[in-house]
């Protein structure tokens, strides 16, 4: 009440009330922070999740995309670079995908989830089997799960090493 001209407080507060399950609410203290500073990098993130999950994903592949242009911070742009890139899956464009999870690990190369989506993008559309293998390599030995070990297996798969895939 007493700053009611800054954005990082509505972008806080529409943050907190998403975590408090009320998109709703969380929606106009983020559109608040947006009319205050329309390029809120954060706030655009926010709103990314909330239209995602109404699946506006049109709308939260913009949200995205514009949250990751907004970031000044290069270490900041890997959480928006990486919701983008999901959503462009979803929305069935592989190759704006794969080129987001490729920013994803350059701007931050220890993102597991870029790192391990991109070695299976790479290895499914005859890309670099040699990148993705250190990809894949990359992100299960930072994070040795199912999904991540998976996607080394396969990735030795394709590149004919059947025993080093077992």
């Amino acid at each position: 009440a007493a700053q009611p001209e800054n954005a990082d407080i509505y972008d806080l507060k529409g943050r907190i009330q998403l975590q408090l399950g009320q998109p709703g609410a969380a929606g106009e203290s983020l559109d608040r922070a947006l009319e205050l500073e329309p390029e809120h990098a954060r706030a655009l993130h926010a709103q990314a999740s909330i239209a995602a999950a109404a699946n506006n994903l049109e709308q939260a592949f913009d949200f995205a995309t514009r949250s990751a242009g907004a970031t000044e911070a290069v270490n900041e742009k890997a959480a928006p670079l990486y919701t983008a890139a999901q959503i462009a899956m979803l929305l069935g464009r592989r190759a704006d995908a794969i080129a987001l999870f490729g920013e994803t690990v350059r701007v931050q190369p220890g993102h597991v989830g870029a790192a391990n989506n991109l070695a299976w993008e790479l290895a499914e559309t005859g890309g670099s089997l040699d990148r993705a293998l250190e990809l894949a390599q990359r992100a299960s030995s930072v994070s040795p799960s199912s999904t991540t070990l998976d996607t080394l297996g396969w990735v030795q798969l394709k590149r004919g090493s059947v025993k080093e895939a077992t």
